[in-house]
């Protein structure tokens, strides 16, 4: 096996899990390239929960497997994914006085502002921050600081994102890597990672909304000035489409999941009559207006959720840099239209950005947050608390028992 430096990302969804190592790219010290990926399907995964702790361990390890034999290199940390509804983010401030010498900011005096942060912070007693992003700091009477440290004043405060999760659902998470003998470097709720795969500088700066699209879980991320405002997790996912279309064509799953990708464009007009099919399972009768009905419902339902996730941000009419659609929900044809329509802004499928190596092969949605994943865990690089994001924020703190940098 190579000893050379790679990072890995390990995607847990719902149906599948991914892995994508990668290296840093010999192109340019920004770029990451994609050395292998792997890919498992996963049935231990329910509605965001993980379920059955065999039966995601042998998902992981089979996708880790894959992805060290294409690759030559051997896995044995990872940066991995957090989601599930139960993920909730809230605001807090801290407050400390300035101790650096002669009355200049330290870096014990920004940990001790943002710790104090969390301290104000009342959370039940079955959730636990495990992230906090600063969005920025005031020195004195200069308010809007991105980086305190070095800058003289006598009062520091922070502006932070905290995210807090269940603390059974994080203790499992840690349990699951445990049994395949993969470290944990750092944990990252999905729709981050997505964001720091597909989105530039120009597109943060003018505002956004990451819509990460699963089976089980929709994950949206408001930013705007290159800061994050709002992450929220949605209990709607593309399975919820599928079950709707089973349920009301009175059809099997499968074929309601068939019907699903091939007769459904959300971007044309509805188009009229029956459809006749074999699908395997004997004959299936359905109209097309029905399909229509059952799909554009639940697609609105998810736009309007988001929608009042932008509107509580206050940032309603203001996303220049509009909707960026990512995961496996996003490649029913015509999401991107029928999300930009509900949301009144433009929307797109998002690219990677960035890239080098295999490109080509994982430049699709449903690889989105794993390849965001092993970019944050070359970045983190695994020496520090403080993770340096290049594209998404100036730096976010792990916290508490749950974090594990060590390589």
């Amino acid at each position: 096996m190579s000893r050379e430096a790679h990072y890995v990302g390990i995607d847990v969804g719902t149906t599948e899990v991914r892995c994508v190592i990668g290296r840093a790219s010999s192109e340019g010290s920004h770029l990451a390239e994609v050395v292998s990926i792997g890919v498992a399907k996963n049935t231990g995964v329910k509605k965001g929960i993980l379920a059955n702790k065999s039966d995601v361990e042998s998902a992981i390890k089979e996708a880790v497997d894959e992805a060290s034999r294409l690759s030559g290199l051997k896995v044995r940390s990872a940066t991995v994914n957090v989601n599930g509804a139960h993920i909730k983010s809230v605001r807090s401030k801290g407050v400390v006085a300035v101790s650096g010498p002669k009355g200049v900011v330290s870096d014990n005096d920004r940990d001790r502002a943002e710790d104090a942060a969390v301290k104000r912070l009342k959370v039940p007693a079955n959730m636990d921050v495990f992230q906090l992003y600063p969005r920025s700091y005031k020195v004195g009477d200069q308010a809007g600081v991105k980086d305190p440290v070095g800058v003289k004043g006598e009062r520091l405060e922070v502006d932070a994102l905290m995210v807090a999760g269940s603390v059974n659902y994080l203790s499992r998470v840690e349990t699951v890597f445990e049994g395949t003998n993969i470290e944990i470097n750092d944990k990252l709720l999905s729709s981050l990672a997505a964001a720091e795969a597909v989105l530039d500088k120009q597109v943060r700066e003018q505002g956004c909304v990451v819509v990460d699209m699963g089976a089980s879980t929709t994950n949206v991320l408001v930013m705007e000035d290159g800061e994050i405002v709002s992450m929220q997790v949605i209990p709607i996912g593309g399975q919820n489409i599928t079950h709707d279309l089973a349920i009301g064509l009175k059809v099997s799953a499968s074929d309601a999941e068939f019907i699903k990708k091939e007769y459904v464009d959300l971007s044309r007009p509805i188009k009229l009559g029956v459809r006749r099919d074999n699908f395997g399972g004997g004959d299936v009768e359905f109209s097309f207006e029905d399909v229509y009905t059952i799909v554009d419902a639940r697609v609105a339902e998810l736009g309007a959720i988001i929608n009042d996730i932008i509107e509580t941000s206050g940032l309603s009419g203001r996303l220049v840099g509009g909707a960026v659609l990512t995961g496996g929900g996003s490649r029913l044809l015509g999401m991107d239209a029928a999300i930009g329509k509900a949301l009144d802004i433009k929307a797109r499928v998002g690219s990677l950005v960035d890239m080098t190596g295999q490109v080509m092969s994982i430049n699709r949605p449903q690889y989105t947050v794993a390849t965001g994943l092993m970019i944050t865990d070359m970045l983190g690089g695994g020496s520090s608390s403080r993770l340096i994001f290049s594209r998404i924020s100036s730096g976010a703190k792990m916290l508490g028992r749950f974090t594990n940098r060590g390589r």
